[in-house]
């Protein structure tokens, strides 16, 4: 006899069922970093930071499905005034995830995984 099966999927789309996404940063490189995420909602724009965070650590930033026009922007913390990695543009109906990399002395790369 074959069982009624139904196929799942596992994957980090398939399992948000909450309908809420996040933006998160992985922190590979020697210094500490933040990031401000950047949403509009029903108008208006709403702007979320980051607390800063250490080499080796994530921090994440949620935001709800119906968000539009998303940026993410990412500073190095190690220095007064923080100064600018990168700045990017996720897609709002999905769970965004970046890497931080230090490729040289001072010199960052985001990468989106």
């Amino acid at each position: 006899m074959i069982l009624n099966i139904k196929p799942y999927c596992y994957c980090r789309q398939c399992l948000n069922t909450n309908k809420n996404y996040y933006v998160e940063v992985r922190n590979q490189c020697p210094h500490y970093l933040n990031f401000l995420l950047c949403y509009k909602i029903n108008g208006k724009r709403v702007v979320k930071a980051s607390p800063t965070f250490a080499p080796g650590k994530v921090q994440h930033i949620v935001f709800p499905g119906d968000a539009t026009e998303l940026s993410l922007t990412i500073f190095d913390s190690s220095f007064n005034p923080p100064s600018l990695i990168c700045s990017k543009l996720p897609s709002a109906h999905m769970i965004n995830r970046y890497n931080v990399v230090s490729t040289a002395y001072n010199n960052f790369e985001c990468i989106n995984i």
